[in-house]
Order: C-alpha cells, then sequence, then structure tokens
C-alpha cells in the first residue's frame, strides 16, 4: 500500500479521473479498504475467463491515490496527520535538547580552564623570575610575586565560574553571555576574551541607550575583566575594569569586583618593592569602598572592606617605616572590626576581622618596643582564633588562623628573650601546620621554607633549655 506521505503534489491530481466502478468512498468512519481488497474475487467465486473485463491497472493506481487524498481529508485523516506532525515536533525537540546538553556549561569544567590558565601564567611568570641574573633579592621578589598572584587567582577561581555560570543561565542572560561562556568552557580563556573583544563595541553601544535596562548587558565585560585577571594581562583588565565602571559608577557588584581586584594588585606591588604602585591601587580601592558606602550606608560587607583596606594601608605604612600612621590605620581598622563583631556575635566572619585586626595591633606595638601592649593584643587574638578552630576542627582557614596567633605570641616571646615560651607557642604552630599537611591541604612553598627555618629555631630553643636545666641540676649537686 502507498504511504500517503510519499505521494508527490503531482499524483494529486490525476491527469484523467478514474473508472466510476473503481472508486472507493471515504467516510468519517475510518479509512478506506485497501484497493487490493476490490479486485479481490470473493470466496469460491470461479475465476474470471479470458473475456472478462479486467481492471486497468494504471486506473486502479489513479484511484488508490484518490481514495487517499479523500480520506487524509476526512476527520480521521486530519487528527492522524496533527499526531504525525505533534510527533515529528517532539522529537526535533528531544534532539535540539540532546544536542544543548552535549554543550552544557558546568562550574566545574570551567574551573578546570581557569586552573589551568592559573597554573600556565605561574609558570611563565616563574621562568621570568628564574631568568633574572645577577640580582637574587629581585628574583626572589619576582618568584614571591609570582607565587602570590597565583595563590589569589586560585583564590577567586571558584568565583569567578560561578559568575560565567550565572551569567550564562540567569534570567537576563543574553546571547552574548551564554556564547562567551560556551567558548571558555571548550576553548578556554583566550578564546573567549578574542570573542568578547568582538562584541564589546556593541554591548556598550546597548547599554548607553537605556542605562537602567541594560546594565546585565555589561555583566560579560565584568566576568572578561576578572578573566584578564587570571591570565596575567592585568593591564587588559584594569582598563577594561575602568570602562565598566566609568560607565555605571553606580553599580555595587562592578565597585566591588574592581575593588578585589586593585587589592590583589596592591599586594603583589609590595612583595615586588614597588610601593608607589601599591598606595596608588590601594587609594582607588578606598575610593571604590567609599563609593559602595554611600549607595548604600546600612551595609556591613562595605564596613568590612573598609577595615581590610586600613589594614593594607596600614601595612603599606611599615612598609615605609611609618609607625605611628600605620598604628592609627590600625585602631582605625580594629575600631570597625569590633563594631561590626559586637553587631552580630555569631558571624564567624566579623569575629576573625576582629582577631587578625587585633594582630595587626600587637605587630605594630612590639614595632614601637611596647612588648607588654603586644603580647595582650595577640593574647586577645588568641582566644578569638581558638574558639573558631574549635567551632569547626575541618576548617583548614580557621587552623591557619589559630597557627599565625602561635606564631605572633613566639615572636612577642623572643623579643622578650623568653627561649621557653617561644618553643611552646612555635612548637604548637607546627603542630598545626603538620596536620595540615598531612590532611593535604595546601602549603606554599615559601610557607615550607619558613616553616622550615622556624623549626630550628625551636630545636635550637629546645637544646638551649635542656642545656640551662642540666647547668641547674648540676649547680645543685645533682648528677
Amino acid at each position: 500500500m502507498t504511504d500517503p506521505r510519499d505521494v508527490q503534489p503531482e499524483d494529486l491530481e490525476p491527469a484523467s479521473p478514474p473508472a466510476e466502478a473503481a472508486t472507493p468512498t471515504g467516510s468519517d468512519d475510518g479509512p478506506p479498504p485497501e484497493p487490493e481488497a476490490l479486485a479481490e474475487p470473493s470466496p469460491g467465486a470461479a475465476p474470471p475467463s479470458a473475456d472478462a473485463t479486467s481492471i486497468d491497472p494504471e486506473a486502479e493506481s489513479l484511484a488508490s491515490r484518490h481514495a487517499w487524498r479523500t480520506w487524509l481529508r476526512s476527520g480521521w485523516g486530519l487528527l492522524l496527520s496533527f499526531i504525525a506532525v505533534a510527533s515529528s515536533v517532539v522529537t526535533l525537540v528531544a534532539y535540539v535538547e540532546s544536542k544543548l546538553d552535549e554543550h552544557l556549561v558546568t562550574t566545574p569544567r570551567l574551573r578546570t580552564q581557569l586552573e589551568a590558565s592559573v597554573e600556565a601564567t605561574y609558570q611563565r611568570d616563574k621562568d621570568a623570575a628564574e631568568a633574572i641574573v645577577g640580582d637574587w633579592q629581585a628574583r626572589q621578589r619576582q618568584l614571591e610575586a609570582a607565587e602570590a598572584q597565583r595563590d589569589a587567582q586560585l583564590a577567586r577561581i571558584d568565583a569567578l565560574a560561578e559568575e560565567f555560570q550565572r551569567i550564562a543561565s540567569g534570567a537576563d542572560a543574553d546571547s552574548v553571555a551564554k556564547e562567551l561562556t560556551r567558548i571558555l568552557d571548550e576553548e578556554g580563556p583566550s578564546a573567549a576574551l578574542d570573542y568578547i573583544e568582538t562584541q564589546r563595541g556593541d554591548i556598550i553601544a546597548h547599554f548607553l541607550k537605556d542605562r537602567a535596562a541594560n546594565r546585565a548587558k555589561l555583566k560579560p565585560l565584568l566576568a572578561s575583566a576578572g578573566l584578564y585577571a587570571t591570565e596575567g594581562e592585568v593591564e587588559h583588565a584594569r582598563g577594561l575594569y575602568a570602562q565598566v565602571v566609568g560607565l555605571a559608577p553606580d553599580w555595587p557588584e562592578a565597585l566591588d569586583t574592581h575593588r578585589g581586584f586593585l587589592i590583589d594588585q596592591a599586594d603583589l606591588a609590595v612583595i615586588r618593592g614597588d610601593l608607589d604602585a601599591a598606595e596608588r591601587d590601594f587609594t582607588l580601592a578606598r575610593q571604590r569602598v567609599d563609593a559602595l558606602i554611600a549607595l548604600q550606608p546600612e551595609e556591613p560587607r562595605w564596613q568590612h572592606f573598609l577595615a581590610l583596606g586600613l589594614d593594607r594601608t596600614g601595612n603599606l605604612k611599615v612598609a615605609r617605616g611609618d609607625l605611628d600612621g600605620a598604628q592609627q590605620d590600625y585602631d582605625g581598622a580594629l575600631a570597625i572590626s569590633e563594631r561590626l563583631a559586637k553587631s552580630d556575635p555569631s558571624h564567624a566572619g566579623w569575629q576573625r576581622d576582629r582577631s587578625v585586626s587585633l594582630n595587626r595591633v600587637g605587630d605594630i606595638k612590639a614595632a614601637q618596643g611596647d612588648l607588654a601592649g603586644a603580647l595582650a593584643a595577640h593574647e586577645e587574638s588568641l582566644d578569638i582564633a581558638e574558639r573558631l578552630a574549635e567551632s569547626d576542627p575541618s576548617h583548614a582557614g580557621w587552623q591557619r588562623d589559630l597557627a599565625v596567633s602561635y606564631y605572633k605570641l613566639g615572636t612577642v616571646a623572643d623579643a622578650r628573650g623568653d627561649q621557653h615560651a617561644l618553643a611552646r607557642h612555635w612548637g604548637t604552630m607546627l603542630a598545626i601546620f603538620d596536620t595540615l599537611d598531612r590532611a593535604g591541604r595546601h602549603i606554599s612553598p615559601s610557607d615550607r621554607k619558613g616553616l622550615d627555618t622556624i623549626r630550628a629555631r625551636v630545636d635550637e630553643a629546645v637544646a638551649g633549655a635542656a642545656t640551662d636545666h642540666a647547668g641547674a641540676v648540676s649547680s645543685l649537686g645533682g648528677d
């Protein structure tokens, strides 16, 4: 039987009408009888004689096509045709969805691409540092800066991967955001950045037509600025951040993201010894924080960032020898941290900020010769660090903070000439790091080098304490 879907347009209009006797009648009750059944003799009937009138094959074919045409126009035919079309649509949708699934962008895949980029950037910077000849101090600074940059980039990878996932799948995601994220997922950061540069002009043009309605269109540019930073293309990142913030100076997300970038760059400049560059970036970061506070005065995060900025500028002033200026910044950061900690005692982050600020104050007091004040500040910081570490023993960050607090106490003991206290505090610190190391937690090469130096000092202090003890026993007439 001929499939009605195979009937060609020219077959629907026969050249001449079929014989009337051969034309089947269609009805709404069901499909017409098979054409072959019309010519089949009834059981027991005599076969037709040679001179009997036979059905013309051509007329029979035309009659069959005409019958299907009539039936297709009937109610049953329309119903089944609709079902066939619907099935085709469902099949097509399923096919398209399966293809989309093949290119489904996931945060873990984005993270893998970004981690590979960070490691490639680190290796490039490390090779450049090791190529420095004749100035071991400059070489060491560049190596430390490369390592610090890698650590900072790795710390931001999760947030960056999640941001790309968000701009590609959010309710306001557009085709540029989706394509940018897909290219990053499939081809990596360099290809994604090449693509966004071809789209930058159009994105800005669309934004300028209606700034309030189209601010979301700037999200691919903001995310790409972070991608430039991950690639180590700092000047491209700097320019793109400045452009986005210039277009949307009242956009908290852009101000905050730019602030984080500037802090990272200033920290790296301090490590490299370029204090002027560090001051420029710290100053601009403070301007971003001030803008955030002006937009949302009651938002505690902006106060938190203000305290962090004061910590950083305090560090910079210490590097320049301005201890009084550093103390002012540290005291300001501590005042903010104490206010936030008091406002929400259950907020672990605010409690940690207070602990860090206390350590900064202890450091500057020690540098100014106030060892009693330094000891008091570090002991108060230790109390907070111990509570946080006990609240979640699996939290590597809390454990590291606890180790740092013990280190600070050890430095004060060293300054006071108390080798017993030094061995006790630094020994506890080394035990914490050893536990982290056994658990597979990341410890940077520079940290390991510092730990080796501290371990040697602890061994020396323990040996000295043993010698002093033996001398005291001998003086008493013991064995």
